[in-house]
């Protein structure tokens, strides 16, 4: 049977899959470049509305840094100052900001990973028109921490992922991996509520930890997530809904280890990357196809674009992809981080 898109539907409580545009079983024609290198363990990215402009958190060098398509990919500190810590962190390496989400033009989420658990905050800036950098203090709200308690055990934070719809902020990260929260804040407009423990995902799904979160257009939440560093094919995608936290459906995805998810804003068509830490060689960007296998629905991960470990992605209005990898050196002083754009038949 010929892979169909993955597109799914919320009725009367269940989820259920609908056979979309035909999907290609041979890869699609696609154009990379690098637009920016010499970045410092790039583990975060969000485009801003309006001027488009790219923006990374260079997560060992303690900065959001701005990479601007219309001055030639010029990149310039966006937000300074944060802290980095090595100590337990994952993946051996110095964390200070990571996940990354526009509310509206103008204000940015920033998800820490610099503390020890239960000290981490989501950050949330006012970003200045004339682009000059702000520093880590100059937030408008701060929300968080989750500190040790009876529901998060040792705490949460290491928020890898924020992402949000009209009405809700959501954030996931490594903190607390006995129970894999989703973590929510209501919003009014860009003024968040009081950050708070939502879904325990590991009861529903087995995995470690959730590494991936997008949003998608019905507002169900969509999470990546991984298992062991060292297993092969052991990533997880779960669908839960975003209002009652019920998980919707489980699949198994064939990958590594799922660092990013995002929705092709004009397809719909939903993309993954695999940082694949254990086996670089089969990291890169894969289209998530529906197929039915023995009556039952099934992914099929189809590689889209080679790249070396990848680490988080975002869509531009116009289709344009951009991905942060950590290159070849994952080294502790290692600069060898780089945005790459890809555009085509995605």
């Amino acid at each position: 049977m010929s892979a169909k898109v993955l597109v799914w539907l919320c009725l009367v409580g269940m989820l259920a899959s609908r056979m979309g545009a035909s999907a290609a079983d041979n890869a699609p024609t696609v154009e990379t470049a690098t637009v920016a290198s010499g970045l410092a363990h790039p583990w975060g990215i969000a485009i801003q509305p309006g001027s488009f402009d790219v923006l990374v958190s260079e997560t060992s060098a303690g900065q959001i840094t701005r990479i601007s398509p219309a001055k030639n990919h010029q990149a310039s500190p966006a937000i300074t100052g944060f802290g980095v810590e090595s100590e337990n962190k994952p993946f051996g390496l110095g964390w200070g900001p990571l996940g990354l989400a526009f509310l509206d033009r103008v204000t940015l989420a920033v998800g820490e990973g610099s503390h020890p658990r239960g000290e981490d905050l989501i950050r949330v800036y006012t970003l200045p028109d004339d682009n000059h950098a702000l520093t880590v203090d100059a937030a408008a709200q701060k929300l968080g921490p989750i500190a040790a308690g009876a529901e998060a055990g040792g705490g949460e934070g290491d928020f890898l992922c924020v992402a949000n719809s009209p009405s809700e902020l959501f954030v996931v990260g490594e903190g607390d991996r006995e129970q894999g929260w989703i973590l929510r804040a209501a919003l009014n407009g860009v003024t968040a509520g009081q950050l708070k423990t939502f879904v325990k995902t590991k009861p529903d799904t087995g995995a470690i930890a959730p590494n991936a979160l997008a949003i998608s257009k019905r507002g169900e939440i969509v999470l990546g997530l991984r298992g062991t560093l060292d297993k092969p094919n052991d990533s997880v995608l779960a669908f839960y809904n975003g209002r009652s936290g019920k998980l919707l459906l489980r699949l198994e995805t064939q990958l590594n280890d799922v660092a990013g998810l995002a929705y092709h804003p004009r397809s719909g068509l939903l993309y993954a990357i695999d940082l694949s830490w254990s086996d670089p060689s089969r990291g890169g960007l894969y289209r998530l196809d529906s197929v039915l296998e023995q009556g039952r629905q099934a992914i099929r991960p189809l590689r889209v674009a080679t790249l070396e470990r990848p680490t988080s992605m975002a869509f531009a209005p116009d289709g344009t992809l951009y991905v942060t990898v950590l290159g070849a050196d994952v080294s502790p002083t290692s600069k060898s981080g780089q945005v790459i754009r890809i555009r085509g038949e995605l």
